[in-house]
């Protein structure tokens, strides 16, 4: 996630660390305490549907608007490099 990779390198120089792991939600997962979805979806790339279901007011703008935005400037990229 770039905002854990940002925090790490703007603190670098404060912290007495050599090792950072910027797990993300990877640890939630790991202990069941968020639901991926079903494990067809989750073996298809579609787990970011599964949890839009479940947690629509937190995501819905990371993965509808924010996906949509990338889409856009990958279709805009191609019609001007055309």
């Amino acid at each position: 996630m770039p905002l854990q990779e940002r925090w790490i390198a703007d603190n670098l120089d404060q912290l007495d660390a050599r090792v950072f792991l910027p797990l993300g939600a990877c640890l939630d997962f790991y202990t069941g305490n968020i639901y991926r979805g079903p494990r067809w979806m989750t073996d298809r790339g579609l787990e970011w549907l599964s949890r839009l279901f479940t947690e629509p007011q937190r995501l819905w703008n990371r993965y509808l608007v924010g996906n949509t935005v990338f889409l856009v400037r990958i279709l805009v990229a191609r019609l001007r490099s055309n």
